[in-house]
């Protein structure tokens, strides 16, 4: 839309990448594609049903379409890419990262880390089953978004 073209080329910084199942009549994958403003909040610029989730949708996605509806010198100024950890989206992020996001660094989003990450992994356990294990995980789930939220630069990354 003009308006997501308007916010894209106002704040191409920060670039969130995301695809939701089962949003439409044909449960189509939808991709969004978002960026953060002055006031760090997120707008969503670019929603795309797509037919599939393979690698060369995100190709074509990510070096031929968004280019071309934003301007490739837009997509230069990006720095940060966050994406869930889809192996194809990913694989043809960094691809697309070395050819037109060419500032750009790809990063994992702390939603999907800590929330889906964790229950991925030990959801269907017995760990998070007991009282003790739900304290346990709202404990460490807290812990990963502090530590995703209050570092700031790069020397409170590394302390």
């Amino acid at each position: 839309t003009p308006s997501g073209l308007q916010l894209f080329r106002a704040y191409p910084e920060v670039m969130f990448i995301d695809s939701t199942h089962g949003t439409n009549d044909e449960k189509r994958p939808l991709v969004t594609i978002g960026v953060r403003d002055g006031d760090m909040k997120m707008h969503v610029v670019i929603r795309a049903i797509v037919p599939n989730e393979r690698a060369w949708l995100f190709r074509w996605l990510f070096q031929t379409a968004i280019p071309s509806m934003v301007g490739r010198k837009y997509c230069t100024l990006v720095n940060l890419v966050l994406s869930d950890g889809d192996s194809q989206e990913i694989s043809q992020l960094d691809s697309a990262i070395s050819m037109v996001y060419t500032n750009g660094t790809r990063r994992r989003c702390g939603w999907h880390i800590g929330s889906q990450g964790w229950k991925n992994r030990l959801g269907a356990g017995s760990f998070q089953m007991s009282s003790m294990g739900k304290k346990i995980t709202r404990l460490v789930k807290c812990w990963i978004y502090w530590f995703m939220t209050s570092v700031e630069t790069a020397e409170e990354y590394v302390v």
